[in-house]
């Protein structure tokens, strides 16, 4: 992805590239934004809205706190600040940030949107807006604030003069197409890396027909069944479709002594932090989530994933 989209981007070029998650895409768009900012140097602080000169939307907290993690060690000891914006927790310390300038802004579009409205920042300089995981956002209802940043704040239109945009997804469905049309110049670069809608060729899968069967007691035995390379529990995603159930799974594994943390859009941004750094120490072998972990975010060392229940889509 990055050997194909960074070159096409520096060249001035608006890109729309569909590959699979896990393939490299953050960088792809990083390092073209990243090397614009360093390049044009800090701005100096102005007496009104932050200016960023680079937007990256995302559909996730967790996808837009590792954006921003990312983002951080290749602007290191740099003069490029980053900024990250998102919903469900506390807006002051985000406002703090913005205040003392900013050049890239790593943003989820609710409270991206809610900051423009109460206009503490401008879309009027930006150069470079990036969609990453772009299906995943319209999926989530994500397109009428999307839409209202690009076209109600000011940001430049795209062109030569205007704004670079790029956008990343793994799948490209007609909605994806038609946003395209609307968002990128019309000489924009398609970039396709591997089958568009497929799965990585190293991960084995297998479908269980379980018919009146006993779903947990499968899930318990086929939890026990994988191991990690040294033989022990092995680091397990579990994806239900409700809440509830995410919250009945994560009681039952755990009173079967199994260390599970449950992950959904229904509790605190702190306790989502704490399940996912839970599972990257080794707290807790399962994560049972709803499909708000299941695009984007690098957990290391995940041996085994389970569709508890059958997802609503294919993608």
């Amino acid at each position: 992805v990055q050997k194909h989209s960074i070159p096409a981007v520096l060249s001035g070029s608006d890109v729309m590239v569909s590959a699979q998650t896990g393939s490299g895409k953050t960088a792809a768009f990083l390092v073209p934004i990243i090397t614009a900012a360093l390049n044009a140097g800090r701005a100096p602080l102005k007496e009104g809205p932050a200016r960023p000169t680079s937007v990256v939307l995302a559909p996730t907290r967790e996808l837009c706190q590792q954006i921003t993690v990312e983002a951080r060690r290749l602007c290191f000891r740099s003069d490029a600040r980053v900024v990250s914006i998102y919903g469900g927790t506390d807006a002051v310390p985000q406002l703090r940030a913005l205040a003392e300038g900013t050049e890239i802004v790593i943003a989820t579009p609710g409270r991206l949107e809610d900051f423009l409205e109460r206009g503490v920042l401008t879309m009027k300089d930006v150069k470079f807006l990036a969609l990453d995981e772009a299906d995943r956002m319209l999926d989530m209802g994500f397109e009428p604030q999307i839409r209202g940043i690009v076209e109600k704040y000011g940001m430049p239109e795209p062109g030569a003069k205007g704004r670079q945009t790029m956008m990343f997804s793994a799948t490209f469905p007609r909605e994806m197409q038609d946003m395209a049309l609307d968002f990128l110049d019309p000489t924009y670069y398609w970039i396709g890396v591997g089958k568009v809608g497929a799965t990585t060729s190293n991960v084995d899968q297998r479908f269980e027909n379980m018919g009146w069967g006993d779903k947990f007691a499968k899930l318990v035995d086929t939890l026990g069944e994988v191991k990690n390379a040294e033989g022990g529990a092995a680091k397990t995603i579990v994806f239900a479709n409700q809440k509830a159930v995410v919250d009945e799974i994560a009681w039952k594994l755990s009173d079967k002594r199994i260390k599970a943390v449950a992950m959904h859009g229904g509790i605190t941004q702190m306790q989502r932090d704490r399940a996912i750094a839970d599972l990257k120490s080794g707290r807790a072998t399962v994560l049972v989530a709803t499909d708000v972990a299941a695009r984007g975010l690098d957990l290391p060392g995940i041996d085994h994933v389970v569709n508890y229940d059958l997802p609503t889509n294919g993608d």
